[in-house]
Parts: structure tokens; sequence; C-alpha cells
């Protein structure tokens, strides 16, 4: 049994030109709601993974083949 989908909550008026980020902003704010921010205690190994990533960004720009 299908559900019904409830009326936008915005109008489409034919005249108004939107870009595709404004309709995906639009569409966006009317679907999903904005997470708040975990708890502190949620970000555990933060650190470890900032540093994870600088390095193997430091080992990426090193150059793949030894000079001759």
């Amino acid at each position: 049994m299908a559900v019904p989908l409830p009326p936008p909550t915005h109008t489409l008026d034919p005249e108004v030109r939107m870009t595709r980020r404004e309709r995906f902003r639009l569409y966006a704010s009317e679907h999903f709601t904005a997470l708040t921010d975990p708890p502190a205690a949620d970000r555990r190994g933060t650190v470890e993974r900032q540093t994870r990533r600088a390095t193997l960004t430091r080992l990426a720009r090193l150059a793949h083949h030894p000079r001759p």
C-alpha cells in the first residue's frame, strides 16, 4: 500500500529558474534534519587519525622512484 506524499511546503513557480544547487538545498532542507554535534566522548581517536593522515600525506609527497 503506497503512502501518499505530503504536499511540498514551497511553491515551484515555473517563472522562477532555480540552479541545481538551489533546488538540492531546498530539497535537503525539507527532507533532512541537521545533526547536532556528538558529545566529546564519541570523538576518541581523532588525534591519532589526524596524525596518521598527516604521515600518509607526507609519504605520498615523496618520490616514488629513487633518483639515480
